[in-house]
């Protein structure tokens, strides 16, 4: 008798994301997280199933999926993931390669847009508050001035 090991959702979610080739960053981005924040939900063995569905969705997968994911299973599903249309007699395999360059580098693309539109707002904020702090010195200056 084997005792069943429990699922630990976080680990799941971490082995998926790796064998997908999708980056932490990536999918915290997605997510509206930090990378901190992504390592974090993949360290925890539980997460609340609102949370499980945000991930999963982002992943393109379900939360039954990343709860009842075995690594074993998910490996032979993507080597035998090919065109079962030809002859059974032909001894060569006809493999139907579905990826597309164009579209992965959109993503990137996509991607990087986004990044550049978030670090322009912080550097915007940043640019406002120097210029807050700068008035404020300034009015400070002017008033030890006034006292003299």
């Amino acid at each position: 008798m084997t005792k069943e090991e429990p699922i630990h959702e976080g680990r799941n979610i971490k082995r998926m994301r790796e064998r997908m080739g999708i980056k932490q960053l990536r999918l915290a981005t997605d997510l509206g997280l930090t990378q901190q924040g992504m390592s974090a939900i993949e360290n925890r063995e539980r997460l609340d199933t609102e949370l499980l569905e945000k991930v999963a969705k982002a992943m393109n997968t379900t939360p039954e999926e990343i709860q009842n994911f075995d690594e074993d299973k998910f490996v032979y599903s993507i080597q035998n993931n090919y065109d079962h249309t030809q002859s059974p007699s032909s001894n060569s395999q006809n493999f139907n390669c579905t990826f597309n360059i164009g579209e992965h580098f959109a993503e990137a693309l996509e991607e990087n847009r986004r990044l550049v539109d978030k670090m322009t707002d912080v550097f915007e904020r940043f640019i406002q508050s120097e210029k807050e702090n700068k008035e404020l010195l300034q009015k400070l200056i002017e008033k030890l001035m006034e006292k003299k």
